[in-house]
């Protein structure tokens, strides 16, 4: 059933068409429509007024109610002034009984109020005298009876220090010398952020899986059980294209669902603040400090939503696609969603907070994350590394569903689950000479992003430039070089190893000596407009760039930040990431492709736009020439001389130390830059290795 590499491509309008006629198909089923749009509506309200009117008839009926008590005092009469207390307001009645411990247990009476023997004594000579109350907490009556006994015990004691004081002559300030008052400084709405950060991750997921669940079973299983699949696939569609298909559809349930019930929560909450403030007639309501609540919080948590509705789209859709009957794929599906609930719950507990070993976590970096922007605020760097993180599941999981439909006994077939096993074993058969597909290079950079942000973090703490060495070498360039040798492939075609043509290779020169000033110049006055980097950021990046004074230290730096990235990164995204793409895609989607990765790699949203930017540059050349030597070139002399640039800076008559490079010499950098683009542009490219021209059917 697999197709050939050549017809790979992901066509726009034939996964339009495969949404459009899945979601078509899943919204016409009323049953399916009234369980997402109308019932979240109907059930919440009747929920809360059910809830409202069973409660309040509950609580009447038991607080009118008298409550039998009775009072032990070892054979002594208790004092006077308490039994008045106890039962001066009619809602309890002293019950002398002679067994009170078989009483409370059977019922008879629902509080047990135990004095000492020497009570009255005690009290009578301003000593301190013991009570202790007895009660049964699964009874709710002897719960709101001991509730009043203790009321009334803390009137008399009350009672009692104001005569001990009188007859002292004292004032009561005597017996309090601190007028404590206790003030919380949080604004309202992260008092409100705090507690709504306790159920909200926990509904969120709930909303999103069940809306998802139903979907991804009747999408995938079902389909296989009515034979519908078989038609399908049988059509002139792609098996990506049918995975984005019916992934967009899953995830456009997912999200329609998620948002009506959280909507019809909020609204259920906000009809019931207004009756509860009383004012909902005049147009008023209660003052909840929502106010301080910003777009920014609203818009980050609305992205938060939609990252975790992809991620259980793709991966609830993917796992269904194993089983071979809807049942199966319950069986399947229900272990998933209830072990997803486990980490929503750790989130909760005290301590476990966002940081950046938690931001790779599944499903608990979405349960932090909301609970930090509902009670701190948006926190970049940290949304930053959760959305990276899960969109590199959702991903990974896609590409894995992509190849179970190219399995023909996976999906028309019974394999199962077990099927599974076949990919592995004929996995490597025909590669030969071939580059990998897209979903295989992202799932490659994927695990060489872990590895970076867990093994590469760790190393670079122990030593900055040997674990900068090592992180460059060990873990970008030998696993990728090793994969590509391993796989079969053609190592010279994967990486791009074609000779440059002598024109494109003064272009990326002249690009990569001036390339520093313009990019720099360009993000920091975005970032002072838009997003203002944290001064701890400043300080990381101006430590890990430091250049020593002498010439052996600047060399060795140069070695390690300028050339080892120049290499290992190349061979990473425009070697293995970049050459997946070709003859599967049109240039600008491979290049624009590329560059994201390759921005967020760096990990840190403050690098992004810069990252990306030159990303879009290095991955052109190399598309345009299918060679990766200028890119390298480019590379390296643009690290070189950012590193150096407060020794070159002062040699043209720039103040290195300045805030901001003059206008003069952004318009320079910029016009040669031009000029180096241009060469490359107007370079001979290299032929391909089979000889043929692959991208002669796309536009570049």
């Amino acid at each position: 059933m697999s197709k050939p590499e050549v017809d790979s491509a992901v066509r726009g309008r034939i996964v339009w068409a495969i949404f459009a006629k899945e979601i078509r198909e899943t919204l016409r089923d009323r049953r399916a429509l009234f369980l997402l749009v109308a019932m979240p509506m109907i059930f919440y309200p009747l929920l809360m007024v059910v809830i409202a009117e069973v409660a309040a008839s509950q609580t009447s009926k038991i607080e009118a109610t008298v409550g039998q008590i009775a009072v032990e005092s070892g054979g002594v009469a208790p004092p006077t002034s308490l039994t008045e207390r106890l039962e001066g307001e009619g809602d309890l009645e002293l019950v002398p009984l002679k067994n009170t411990e078989q009483a409370l247990s059977d019922g008879e009476i629902q509080a047990l109020v135990l004095l000492g023997s020497n009570f009255a004594d005690d009290i009578a000579q301003g000593r301190s005298a013991p009570v202790e109350v007895r009660y049964n907490s699964v009874e709710p009556l002897s719960v709101s009876v001991v509730d009043r006994v203790r009321e009334r015990l803390r009137g008399w004691k009350v009672d009692e220090v104001t005569r001990r004081l009188k007859a002292k002559g004292l004032d009561q300030a005597y017996i309090e010398p601190l007028d404590y008052k206790l003030e919380d400084v949080a604004p309202k709405a992260r008092q409100l952020g705090s507690m709504a950060s306790r159920v909200l991750p926990m509904l969120v997921l709930i909303f999103m899986v069940t809306g998802a669940f139903y979907p991804a079973i009747d999408l995938t299983a079902g389909e296989k059980e009515r034979k519908t699949i078989q038609t399908l696939l049988t059509s002139p569609v792609r098996p990506l294209e049918v995975v984005c298909g019916k992934y967009l559809t899953v995830f456009t349930v997912a999200m329609i669902s998620g948002v009506i019930n959280l909507l019809s929560i909020v609204l259920i909450v906000g009809h019931n603040m207004l009756l509860a403030s009383g004012q909902g007639e005049s147009g008023g309501g209660l003052n909840l400090g929502l106010e301080e609540i910003s777009v920014v919080d609203v818009v980050a948590l609305f992205a938060v939503v939609t990252v975790l509705g992809m991620m259980f789209s793709a991966l609830l859709m993917t796992i269904a696609t194993l089983a071979s009957t809807p049942k199966e794929a319950q069986s399947y599906l229900t272990p998933v969603y209830l072990l997803c609930l486990l980490p929503v719950l750790i989130a909760q507990l005290p301590g476990i907070e966002m940081t950046q070993a938690t931001a790779f976590l599944p499903v608990l970096n979405l349960a932090l994350i909301i609970k930090e922007i509902l009670i701190e605020g948006v926190v970049w760097e940290h949304l930053f590394l959760v959305a990276v993180s899960s969109l590199i599941v959702t991903v990974l999981t896609l590409a894995l569903a992509a190849r179970l439909y190219t399995r023909e006994e996976l999906i028309i077939g019974r394999a199962g689950a077990r099927g599974l096993l076949a990919l592995a074993a004929n996995a490597r058969r025909g590669l030969q000479g071939r580059v990998p597909e897209p979903g295989e290079a992202m799932a490659l950079v994927a695990v060489l992003f872990v590895g970076l942000y867990y093994i590469g973090s760790a190393l670079q703490a122990q030593d900055l430039m040997v674990g900068l060495l090592l992180t460059f070498v060990g873990i970008l360039l030998v696993p990728t070089v090793g994969v590509t040798l391993w796989r079969g492939y053609d190592l010279r075609k994967v990486m791009h190893l074609e000779r440059p043509p002598a024109m494109a290779v003064v272009g990326a020169a002249l690009l990569g000596m001036t390339s520093f000033v313009w990019v720099s110049a360009g993000t920091n006055l975005f970032h002072e407009i838009f997003m203002p980097m944290p001064e701890e950021f400043i300080e990381m990046m101006e430590k890990t760039f430091s250049v020593p004074e002498e010439p052996s230290g600047k060399l060795g730096v140069i070695l390690v930040v300028a050339l080892a990235p120049a290499v290992c990164e190349e061979a990473v995204f425009r070697g293995w990431l970049l050459s997946s793409f070709r003859g599967r895609t049109g240039g600008v989607v491979a290049v624009v492709v590329t560059a994201l990765f390759f921005g967020v790699f760096h990990m840190s949203i403050y690098r992004l736009l810069g990252t990306t930017t030159l990303g879009l540059l290095i991955g052109y050349m190399v598309w345009h020439t299918r060679s990766i030597w200028p890119a390298v070139l480019f590379h390296f002399l643009n690290n070189t001389f950012s590193l150096l640039s407060a020794d070159i800076l002062p040699f043209i008559g720039v103040d290195a130390s300045a805030e901001r490079v003059p206008v003069w010499l952004v318009l320079a950098s910029l016009t040669i830059g031009a000029m180096g683009l241009i060469m490359v542009h107007l370079s001979v490219r290299a032929p391909s290795a089979d000889g043929v021209d692959g991208d002669s059917v796309v536009v570049t």
